[in-house]
């Protein structure tokens, strides 16, 4: 018997039949039906045995696998349209909810298509969203006939906020003598292995966020209601992009202030000009929500596609943005809070007078509308503050901002941190095991995640829950310093770089030089007070060691580490990069060596060791682009330093030939061949390119989240490679690849810069601003090379271009001259529409 369809539809047409009658049977009092709400009560052993004979042959097996594991079914969810997909809402047993920490109910969903279909993505992202609290987030089943192997995780990942444990129906099906349940068997074998320690990027969602309630309630008091502007600062990955985070979701929420956000690190690498900062600032605002895109008469917030388009029709982008943000305030009762981070990138430019103008204009709007206009800014040092004048003028911060530092977590939340997202793995701290990871930390957020995350790796696999001991925490604090020293490095990196005096001022007491500290520290006051609001100094100016046991070793370590002399390789066969040993050099550079690293299991990474750059640029650098998922694009995976303090890149290790080696007669492909790689890199563009369309889409929403405004600012202002050229593409076995994204210059000098290539850049280029427009000429002077089948010489552009014509047809050349037009480029998403399917 079939279960009647019965409104109302449950999503995308998926209705919940556990409250609905069946053919031939009546009702009786205690089948519930699905309330208003959503709430939905137990269903029937009947409705069950009828759901199950619709199809024994496959939900008969899942239904008693479930029940063979500790599950109880609470709900069954079934779209009538389409049998081939249904779902079951699970209740855990006592057991199982202490083996996977679950305080909710969990989906399972099952497709007996033959392939993947992204649309099995989708219909358990509206379940759970339909569903609310009720089902946990922690993780969901998939149960399908395809091959888990070939549904695509990154795809699967990024569009559900879920970990997915997918199997297929005969792995639910398997049984082996003795052995637990396949479904609790499966689930071990696949959540165990979960890194929750492992967060590349800042905290986004509440539960990836701990502690700080109190200074977080506290600066949305004061953006609200108080009179103080506010700035936090702090150590590189304390946590001070997700505090921001929480700070303006919790402004945004109380419903009394329009919130905008924006990223420096974003914005200046664009372009470093003030100016663009001011039309990225208005971009942020006209973002934020409807009252601002309500707002009449507005003359340069989302009126401009860049800054640049502004200023070539006559704006002033000063005057403009004055006037747009005068009539936001006069629009609505609300405050206007503009949170902005990394502010460092701005105060670094050579030129400061650019940062004291920038600053004269929000701090006179905010004297002109006093208690309207709320500024949030966020970054390493407090001096851009702290300084009456800077290059001779007054600045416009000083004593402006309620400084605030942000230091390591207390105990109890640094201890919440490693149980909460250990518990879900297996993981069972002992008091020890805590006792000796919060000493060594120092409760430093990024520091404890990674000194969990190695007891994580040590530990597998496993398939039950481990009591983690003190030994397993020293034998991980002991990798950390020598061979996993990434976020060591990384802490330490802005002050090192750009703050030398506190650095030496740490590094001396790190190496047990007390007196010569105590002296520098009477005389430096303000380096002083930054290093006690950091939370390295546990008692001030006679404090005897770092409050951070892991970062003091990591200074010794750096002690006695030999320093390269200048013409010799920075980087040697069998030196160290973040727990992985050099074994062959690719190619050495005038700015960077090539080279290739092997860990523990065999598994090769590309490491592109820099002679001259500063760390914590080249961080900031890897940071956004290790957000990049993309078979065309090269994956990051961190930036860290080598012995003797050499700053570097770990990239995944791609082999294949570059694309210079079929830029000649020979190798050089035929047409087909050619409209294919053309297609792929283009596609890989689409990706990385700011997305107009995606980032309107977003802004559909009434008001923008934290998350909200990470994927505005990657859509509006996407990423630029800046030296695209044959060397820099790989044929890999999954197609061309683009590596070596010009951050050689932008590590040393991360704003200002220009190709190293000569005769790449486009004749419109302004020397400033890098738009997609340079990466579309420098692609199609790289596909010009490789259609002609002859190199580049910076002056035979004309004659490649013939030559490509000739040997693909006049389509093909006619194409790749509007990749390298001298203004009015395609996008590439447009260049990949207009591709042509054959050279005639």
């Amino acid at each position: 018997m079939r279960a009647t369809c019965l409104p109302p539809k449950f999503g995308r047409g998926v209705v919940p039949v556990a409250s609905r009658p069946v053919l031939g049977h009546q009702p009786q009092k205690s089948a519930p039906r699905l309330a208003a709400t959503g709430v939905v009560m137990p269903i029937s052993d009947y409705i069950l045995r009828s759901f199950r004979l619709n199809d024994p042959t496959d939900r008969g097996p899942v239904i008693d696998a479930v029940r063979a594991a500790g599950f109880s079914i609470e709900n069954i969810q079934e779209d009538m349209r389409h049998p081939q997909k249904w779902g079951l809402i699970l209740k855990p047993n006592r057991r199982l909810s202490e083996l996977f920490r679950l305080d909710r109910e969990v989906l399972l969903w099952c497709s007996t298509y033959p392939r993947f279909q992204a649309r099995d993505i989708d219909d358990m992202k509206v379940v759970l969203s339909r569903m609310g609290v009720r089902l946990s987030r922690s993780f969901a089943i998939l149960v399908s006939r395809y091959d888990p192997h070939t549904r695509s995780r990154v795809e699967a990942e990024s569009s559900l906020d879920t970990t997915i444990v997918h199997c297929s129906f005969d792995e639910l099906s398997a049984k082996r003598p003795g052995d637990e349940p396949a479904l609790q068997r499966i689930l071990l074998d696949r959540l165990y292995v979960r890194d929750l320690y492992d967060l590349p990027s800042a905290a986004i969602k509440a539960a990836d966020f701990f502690g700080r309630r109190d200074t977080i309630d506290d600066i949305a008091d004061e953006l609200i209601t108080g009179q103080s502007q506010v700035g936090v600062f702090g150590l590189r990955k304390i946590g001070k992009t997700s505090l921001t985070n929480r700070v303006t979701e919790s402004v945004a929420q109380s419903g009394r202030c329009i919130v905008a956000k924006i990223d420096l690190q974003w914005t200046t690498s664009i372009d470093p000009r003030p100016e663009y900062t001011l039309w990225a600032l208005g971009e942020a605002l006209y973002a934020s929500g409807r009252v601002a895109r309500s707002t009449k008469g507005l003359k340069l917030f989302g009126q401009y596609a860049t800054a640049t388009d502004a200023i070539s029709a006559g704006l002033s982008v000063w005057e403009a943005f004055a006037h747009d943000l005068t009539a936001i305030i006069h629009a609505s009762s609300r405050r206007v809070v503009i949170a902005v981070d990394e502010i460092e990138r701005l105060f670094e430019l050579p030129d400061k007078s650019s940062f004291v103008r920038l600053w004269r204009v929000l701090r006179g709007l905010d004297q002109q509308f006093p208690g309207r206009l709320k500024y949030l800014i966020s970054g390493t040092s407090p001096e851009c503050a702290e300084s009456a004048t800077i290059s001779g003028l007054d600045n416009p911060l000083y004593r402006y901002l309620s400084i605030r530092y942000l230091g390591p977590l207390d105990p109890r939340d640094a201890q919440d941190l490693l149980v909460n997202l250990g518990s879900p793995i297996g993981l069972r701290w002992t008091n020890e095991g805590l006792s000796y990871a919060l000493e060594q930390t120092g409760g430093h957020p990024a520091l404890l995640r990674t000194l969990g995350s190695l007891v994580h790796s040590s530990l597998l696999p496993r398939h039950e829950a481990v009591d983690v001991v003190r030994n397993h925490a020293v034998l991980a604090a002991r990798s950390m310093v020598s061979a996993h020293s990434a976020v060591l490095a990384q802490v330490t990196a802005s002050l090192e770089d750009q703050y030398p005096d506190e650095f030496v001022m740490l590094k001396m007491l790190a190496e047990g030089q007390v007196y010569n500290f105590r002296m520098l520290a009477s005389e430096y006051v303000d380096e002083m007070s930054h290093l006690i609001g950091y939370g390295l100094l546990p008692d001030g100016d006679r404090s005897e060691a770092l409050s951070i046991g892991l970062l003091q070793s990591y200074l010794q370590a750096r002690q006695d580490r030999p320093q390269e002399g200048p013409g010799t390789p920075v980087l040697r066969v069998g030196d160290h990069v973040g727990g992985r040993v050099i074994v062959a050099r690719i190619r050495s550079g005038g700015f960077a060596d090539v080279l290739v690293a092997q860990d523990e299991k065999g598994e090769k990474v590309a490491v592109k060791a820099f002679r001259a750059a500063r760390l914590s640029a080249l961080e900031r650098e890897v940071e956004y682009l290790q957000s990049l998922s993309h078979p065309g694009i090269v994956r990051f995976i961190e930036a860290t330093q080598a012995p003797g303090g050499v700053p570097c890149i770990v990239m995944e290790y791609l082999e294949g030939s570059t694309l210079a080696d079929m830029c000649n007669a020979t190798l050089s492909p035929d047409t087909a061949s050619f409209l294919s790689i053309a297609s792929r890199l283009l596609d890989a563009l689409s990706y990385m390119h700011p997305s107009a369309s995606g980032a309107a889409a977003l802004m559909e929403n009434s008001e923008l989240t934290p998350g909200g405004f990470e994927d505005w600012e990657r859509l509006r202002y996407g990423v630029v490679h800046r030296d695209i050229k044959p060397e820099n593409i790989i044929i890999a076995d999954r197609g061309p690849v683009l590596i070596d994204f010009n951050i050689s210059v932008r590590a040393a000098d991360p704003v200002q810069t220009i190709s190293s290539t000569p005769g790449y850049l486009p004749p419109d280029f302004n020397g400033i601003s890098w738009t997609p427009d340079v990466d579309i000429f420098q692609l199609g002077v790289t596909l010009a090379q490789l259609a002609a089948g002859a190199r580049f010489d910076g002056e035979n552009l004309k004659d490649l271009l013939t030559l490509a014509g000739g040997r693909h047809g006049d389509v093909v050349g006619s194409w790749l001259r509007t990749l390298v037009a001298d203004s009015d480029r395609p996008t590439a998403s447009d260049a990949k529409v207009g591709l042509p399917r054959t050279g005639n």
